[in-house]
């Protein structure tokens, strides 16, 4: 009756777990992980019947995709694909709003993770940091991203690219006066006999001394107006380059065995006298 009540309330999850022993499972750990940047530059050109650019408005990415990611030995290969799309001014008459978009854009990483191995399971992320793009120069879309105004307003564009260059001016060169032509006639030299000292003659004025050009007055760059290209020497803008730069992030994820429940089973004792 008493091995009865104690076997009742012995709890059960010791009774299964002494009977069943240590338990392995497999879990999911991360072996390293991984993040790198990616700077490309694209050039784009405008296809056959678009008009020519004259402001861009804006330049973007989308659609930044993750095709593959190949593991081999320390190392994890990261291939993907972006599109980007520009919105700018036509050079027409009216002004209008046209798009150009390049699709397919390619892009490959490699990032050094230690210990990966081919065949390990790896994982991938990508995230767009930075897009801007360059015009050519002698385009009014250059003129109008880097000073963002019209011809009008030229001088305010340049007032403050222009004070680190500003100089004081000095004032214009003086003259000098006048040469003296007054000649004084030489003094007679020292000689007891008057007789053997003869007429002093007037020596001739020495030769003038014109004074120097006066020197151009200093010219203040701040006032100096460099007119923009007008229309007849502007260069037509029908291609553009744009900067992309990517992060991407990888790991490597490996199974590990874990053992669970082992410190609830009884080890058996080792004997205290060798065998034999």
């Amino acid at each position: 009756m008493n091995d009865e009540k104690k076997r009742h309330y012995m709890p059960d999850s010791l009774i299964d777990a002494t009977r069943a022993g240590a338990q392995t499972i497999v879990v999911r750990q991360v072996l390293g992980e991984k993040e790198k940047q990616k700077a490309m530059d694209i050039r784009i050109w405008l296809p056959e019947g678009k008009p020519a650019v004259e402001q861009i408005v804006d330049v973007f990415v989308k659609n930044v995709e993750v095709n593959a990611v190949d593991v081999i030995t320390n190392k994890v290969i990261v291939r993907g694909e972006y599109e980007v799309k520009a919105i700018y001014v036509a050079n027409l008459p009216d002004k209008p709003v046209h798009a150009v978009e390049l699709k397919h854009c390619k892009w490959t990483v490699d990032l050094d993770i230690p210990g990966a191995r081919k065949g390990m399971d790896a994982d991938a992320n990508v995230v767009v940091e930075f897009v801007d793009y360059d015009v050519p120069m002698m385009t009014r879309a250059y003129k109008y991203k880097y000073h963002g105004c019209d011809d009008s307003c030229a001088d305010s564009c340049c007032k403050d690219s222009c004070d680190s260059l500003c100089m004081p001016l000095k004032p214009p060169h003086k003259p000098k006066p006048p040469c003296d032509h007054m000649c004084k006639p030489p003094k007679p030299p020292m000689n007891p006999c008057p007789s053997m000292n003869p007429c002093p003659s007037m020596n001739p004025c020495p030769p003038m001394n014109p004074c120097q050009p006066p020197k151009p007055p200093c010219v203040d760059p701040c006032q100096v107006k460099v007119p923009f290209p007008g229309p007849s020497t502007e260069m037509s803008c029908r291609e553009f380059d744009v900067s992309v730069v990517l992060k991407v992030v990888a790991k490597v994820i490996v199974d590990r065995e874990v053992q669970i429940n082992a410190g609830t089973v009884p080890q058996p004792e080792l004997p205290n006298k060798p065998k034999g």
